[in-house]
């Protein structure tokens, strides 16, 4: 699954937690992270961190690293599905930064569970 933050969600400080433990998450390499707008990214409050924390470094590296490899990328249809985290949710694929973080932290079958209630 492919993971994109709205603009909305990168300015409210009370978000950044969970946006954290989400890039944190897209390490490992079970989702990408779906970055349309790099510059906007590296320009938002969450990224520019005053001052830089451990995270912001962590997430600027993982940015980088996952802007560079979205350019090579073709087509893969084992990530085709986009979760959008934003502060307006629009479920089943559009979710508040908690509710996003949860559903990428589930195993499969429960995400199947929790999308056939949506």
């Amino acid at each position: 699954m492919k993971i994109r933050f709205a603009d909305d969600v990168l300015a409210v400080p009370v978000a950044w937690h969970f946006l954290d433990m989400i890039v944190f998450h897209l390490s490992t390499g079970r989702h990408i992270w779906d970055i349309p707008n790099p510059k906007a990214i590296r320009s938002s409050r969450w990224m520019v961190g005053d001052p830089p924390s451990h995270w912001t470094r962590a997430n600027r590296a993982m940015l980088e690293k996952s802007t560079t490899r979205n350019a090579h990328r073709s087509g893969d249809k084992g990530h085709a599905a986009i979760l959008t985290v934003s502060m307006v949710e629009s479920p089943p694929w559009t979710l508040s930064p908690a509710d996003a973080y949860e559903a990428i932290n589930i195993s499969l079958p429960g995400l199947a569970k929790v999308h056939a209630t949506c």
